[in-house]
């Protein structure tokens, strides 16, 4: 199995969201410099980013348990969009999602209890991590920041394991593809699953 660094992790997550980043200035982003291929929102991405995984190693936010998922997207989402009345809230309005006319439910909180305890009992870490990682993506159970949230979810479900969950750049354009046909059909999951476990799961070797 592969081994990744942090700058490989966090740039394939950055370059996920659509954050134009060169991966010569990661280093730098990741020590709270700034340079000229981001922007400020961007920059707080990113500090957000460098928080979570910080608490995640530190386990003061819990990975098992839809508590710790809830903190994990209000520390992915600190200061972005003004007031925080919707970091880490379960959203109670409908979404859209670019690329599809796909729209997901409104999340219903005994139901995705119900759902995360499901998927925490489910037997091996990595299998865990995919199907947390897929059923938070496709589910979008926030605001905003559901990708990011996801990954470090799955992160977190991954940290005692040294492993992550990472698309690389080279993957991106196939992985989204399938991550629209997975939205719009259930019957799309193996293979996006499948995906995931056989590309994407990398040894971490980084703290």
């Amino acid at each position: 199995m592969k081994s990744l660094t942090k700058n490989e992790f966090f740039y394939n997550m950055l370059r996920l969201e659509n954050i134009n980043v060169h991966f010569e200035s990661v280093p730098m982003l990741l020590n709270r410099m700034t340079t000229d291929d981001v922007t400020c929102e961007d920059v707080c991405k990113i500090d957000n980013l460098l928080n979570t995984w910080k608490k995640i190693g530190s386990k003061s936010i819990p990975s098992e348990s839809l508590e710790g998922i809830t903190e994990i997207n209000r520390t992915v989402q600190y200061g972005l969009y003004g007031p925080d009345e919707e970091e880490g809230r379960i959203r109670t309005e409908g979404v859209r999602i670019s690329g599809t006319s796909w729209q997901p439910a409104v999340p219903i909180k005994k139901d995705v209890e119900s759902d995360v305890r499901r998927i925490l009992s489910l037997d091996g870490a990595v299998r865990r991590a995919v199907e947390m990682f897929l059923y938070l993506v496709k589910a979008q159970l926030f605001y905003d920041g559901n990708k990011r949230t996801a990954q470090m979810a799955a992160a977190g479900l991954l940290y005692d394991e040294n492993k992550v969950i990472s698309i690389q750049m080279a993957d991106q354009m196939r992985f989204k593809k399938m991550l629209i046909s997975f939205y719009e059909s259930d019957e799309s999951k193996d293979a996006i699953k499948d995906f995931l476990t056989e590309r994407c799961i990398f040894e971490r070797s980084f703290g």
